[in-house]
């Protein structure tokens, strides 16, 4: 068993033999530092072989099939689903994947669930959609996040492009948040979650910019977007007197308005 595992890390890449003594190779190196199991390695090489390119798609499968990815339980009434999904979605997968196995089902479950994350369904519709609850999508997700980025130190040192490296930074970060690319900058302030950061963008703040110089009055029109998370705007860039300001002013209002009420 020690030769055999010896022998499939060298196949890898993983280590190198030389006069009969062994040693890891950068690539080895990277897959142990990010807790990786080395079956990922023959498993991107299997795919990147069969691929013609390397859109999200395609790298959300690389994700989805790692053999570090926890796999969810498919239901007969899904599998079709799945399939009819794949074919018409992204019927380059079909090539790559080139059977419809029980263990390809599960990853396409993870896959379709990865992608609908971060085209921003709501979390309801994608516990209904895959029959699963909330507690499954946040460590789908997490685990998710881990892996497309530790793939990203991986892309290189197996021949991928480097744009490839990026877009799975990229992709690591939009799993993370739950969002799309052009809200990513938006979620790096506390508190803006993917619900929040699409309200903003869609109310005009859509850049770091619009919200460094943002009215905090107009601010807080925006559904969603209450006085504590105004004031953790404000504090974000360095408006914390301005906050203060704010919070003053919006507790004189509120007891204005108690003792209106009163």
């Amino acid at each position: 068993m020690v030769e055999k595992s010896i022998g499939n890390l060298i196949e890898w890449g993983l280590v190198e033999e030389e006069d009969g003594r062994l040693a890891v190779t950068p690539l080895g190196h990277v897959v142990s530092i990010r807790y990786l199991d080395p079956m990922n390695i023959p498993n991107i090489l299997g795919i990147i072989e069969k691929a013609k390119s390397y859109h999200d798609t395609i790298l959300l499968y690389l994700v989805a099939s790692s053999p570090d990815m926890t796999k969810l339980p498919v239901a007969r009434r899904e599998e079709e689903y799945l399939m009819d999904r794949t074919i018409e979605e992204d019927p380059e997968l079909v090539d790559i994947i080139d059977w419809f196995g029980p263990e390809e089902i599960r990853s396409l479950k993870i896959l379709y669930l990865l992608k609908d994350w971060i085209n921003e369904v709501r979390d309801d519709e994608l516990s209904s959609r895959f029959n699963i609850g909330p507690g499954d999508v946040s460590y789908i997700v997490e685990t998710g996040e881990w892996i497309a980025s530790s793939l990203s130190e991986v892309a290189p040192l197996l021949g991928m492009p480097a744009e490839t490296a990026q877009r799975l930074r990229i992709l690591s970060k939009r799993i993370k948040y739950g969002v799309r690319e052009e809200l990513l900058q938006l979620t790096v302030i506390p508190g803006i979650g993917r619900v929040r950061a699409r309200r903003l963008f869609d109310s005009g703040y859509r850049t770091l910019q619009d919200l460094a110089t943002a009215d905090p009055r107009e601010l807080a029109r925006v559904p969603g977007i209450g006085p504590s998370t105004v004031r953790a705007i404000l504090e974000f860039f360095g408006r914390a007197g301005e906050a203060e300001r704010y919070a003053l002013m919006e507790d004189a209002e509120r007891r204005g308005l108690d003792a209106f009420m009163d």
